[in-house]
């Protein structure tokens, strides 16, 4: 048994044996390019015997609560250079807080979180007041001797971020040099010079001189920007500072102060100290007021090439999507993707990760993505639980297990769900987006299970085994239905019992 149960047969030599099949069993093969199946869409009856020219009625569910499983083998689609994994990665999207690269750095957020759309769906929005993110202790997230690092970040802020001391400006994150987190005590951040001009990289070398990196741009024009900075020891400690996926500004320090103890911090620089706890308005001392997104701190340098695929638009392969009625949105949709895109709302997730989809007539969207899904080439069980969408509820599993899901959006569609009938298509998608969602790999066992316009128990709305091995059509064993085949492979196993 390959699948994760290992539920394993034992066989008798006595009474069977091995040969070679007359028609061994096959997988629908997807080589990439143009190759999809699709139907002109679900039908309740009909299927191959209904004479040319006869329309069968569309077969209608509850979209609200529906499952999808499938088996398939896939290579993450990528266009951009690969990521490394990041040694913390906060992507403040609702998820109050949590680190999401598995190192369990997770931060607490100081005062009533507020959110709004960002680049990947919900993004953190601070005050400027009394609002920031409270970080792990500087030295673990930047441990001292980590050689090279790269930190990244998405901002957004409608005005000029000003602060009375122009040394410390407002800040997006903040790490510590020593155990006190005084005002000066900063080993790095990212923010904005203080008097509102600049994007800046502070920084304080071995020596103990703080200093800092400016770059004069229109940050402030209240589209989302990445600002971002990197350190390179084995070049002799050199500094770069980057704006929206360009290095704009670059300097020699040597080698940089050890992080201490003291906590860090993401939208402010240190709002523990006497100065700030004395003052009528914190926002006078560098706490930032616009919207967050997407920290990312890897203890590697990234290349030009991969810091530049952070930002570009995304290439997604589409494992399967149905569609309602004609000139709807609704969409129920299995997505892999592979990059962030920039000022944009729509299929922004990360590579290597698969994004699930709802969305009803009236445009609202119910969207998360996972990154847990194992893109080696192997087959793996893919199982979309949709429990209620007026209530955001869903869940997926991998191989059986559940995983970790990042919500992008979660705006309760229902909106003419119940009933849902429409187009169903597997290996690619029709949906107007950045880029066209051709899928490569194998998929096999493709079930859609959901009720009927009728409440009552779940049941098979579609099931394509896919293991026909012949033909351009795949039998619907569901509804006894064919599906058309374009440019698709049937690819045999090399044996059978």
């Amino acid at each position: 048994d390959e699948s994760p149960a290992e539920r394993h047969g034992q066989l008798d030599a006595t009474e069977c044996c091995w040969r070679r099949a007359p028609l061994p069993p096959a997988h629908l093969c997807f080589p990439g390019g143009r190759a999809r199946l699709w139907t002109a869409g679900l039908r309740a009856q009909g299927g191959p015997g209904t004479p040319d020219g006869v329309e069968a009625a569309p077969l209608q569910f509850d979209a609200t609560c529906f499952g999808v499983e499938v088996w398939l083998k896939a290579v993450r689609p990528s266009v951009g250079a690969p990521l490394p994994p990041p040694a913390v990665h906060y992507p403040l999207a609702g998820d109050m807080g949590t680190d999401v690269s598995g190192n369990a750095l997770h931060g607490v957020l100081l005062a009533e979180p507020v959110y709004e759309q960002g680049p990947r769906g919900l993004a953190l929005r601070l005050n400027g007041a009394d609002q920031w993110l409270q970080l792990p202790p500087s030295c673990a997230l930047l441990p001292p001797g980590t050689a090279d690092f790269t930190l990244l970040l998405w901002f957004r802020c409608a005005g000029p971020a000003d602060s009375r001391e122009n040394a410390l400006g407002v800040r997006l994150v903040t790490l510590h040099s020593t155990d006190q987190g005084d005002d000066f005590s900063t080993a790095l951040a990212l923010g904005f010079f203080g008097d509102g001009t600049s994007v800046a990289c502070t920084y304080r070398t071995e020596a103990g001189c703080l200093d800092s990196l400016r770059y004069a741009c229109n940050y402030s024009d209240g589209q989302w920007h990445m600002l971002g900075c990197q350190y390179t020891d084995s070049k002799g400690g050199v500094l770069r500072l980057y704006f929206d996926g360009q290095a704009v500004m670059s300097r020699r320090v040597g080698p940089l102060a050890p992080t201490g103890t003291h906590f860090g911090a993401v939208g402010s620089f240190c709002p523990t100290t006497e100065r700030q706890r004395d003052c009528t308005n914190f926002g006078d001392f560098g706490l930032f007021g616009g919207a967050l997104q997407d920290m990312r701190l890897y203890h590697c340098r990234l290349t030009a090439e991969q810091i530049h695929t952070l930002c570009c638009r995304p290439c997604s392969a589409s494992v399967m999507e149905v569609v309602s009625a004609s000139g709807s949105p609704g969409l129920l949709s299995v997505t892999l993707h592979n990059g962030l895109a920039t000022n944009s709302v729509d299929w922004l997730y990360e590579e290597g990760s698969v994004c699930f989809t709802v969305v009803d007539s009236g445009g609202q969207m119910l969207q998360a993505s996972t990154s847990q899904f194992p893109f080696d080439g192997a087959w793996h069980h893919l199982k979309w639980s949709v429990t209620d969408t007026t209530a955001n509820s869903m869940s997926v599993l991998v191989d059986h297990q559940q995983v970790y899901l990042h919500f992008g959006r979660r705006e309760a569609p229902q909106e003419q769900l119940r009933p849902f009938h429409g187009a169903l298509r597997l290996g690619h998608s029709d949906q107007e987006t950045p880029s066209k969602h051709f899928f490569e790999g194998q998929l096999r066992a493709f079930k859609l299970i959901a009720r009927g316009v009728n409440p009552g128990a779940m049941e098979d709305v579609v099931y394509f085994s896919l293991t026909d091995g012949y033909g351009r059509e795949a039998l619907d064993a569901a509804q006894g239905n064919r599906a058309k085949l374009e440019g698709t492979i049937w690819q045999h196993e090399p044996s059978v019992l």
